[in-house]
């Protein structure tokens, strides 16, 4: 049996280093099915995803990606756009998309492992 993906589910992250009383808080969540398959940019032939592609469409995956954030320079952001995002520095945002990657993405080691 499958276990369905809950679109809506978002866990809280604070990033490594932010451990202060009052860090910054990221909601990442699920990206849908449709905005994985553009951003992933998958050779149909061949069933791989062409990493070239996900370069390309990093700052869209943090988009579709991270759902809030709170606290950041004291404020909350509902939204999170491309304006917002330049606000993080690199190191942050290479961080973010590596937990994205492991929130939305099997690896093979999982899917090989899966009943």
């Amino acid at each position: 049996m499958l276990k369905a993906i809950d679109i809506g589910e978002s866990i809280r992250y604070i990033c490594k280093g932010d451990e202060g009383d009052n860090p910054t808080v990221f909601y990442l969540g699920n990206i849908s099915n449709r905005d994985k398959l553009r951003l992933l940019g998958i050779n149909w032939q061949t069933g791989q995803i062409e990493s070239s592609k996900m370069n390309e469409n990093l700052i869209d995956l943090l988009k579709c990606g991270i759902k809030k954030i709170e606290n950041l320079d004291g404020q909350n952001y509902d939204q999170v756009d491309e304006k917002t995002l330049e606000k993080l520095p690199l190191f942050i945002l290479v961080e973010l998309v590596s937990k994205l990657i492991e929130l939305n993405f099997a690896t093979e080691a999982e899917l090989k492992n899966s009943p």
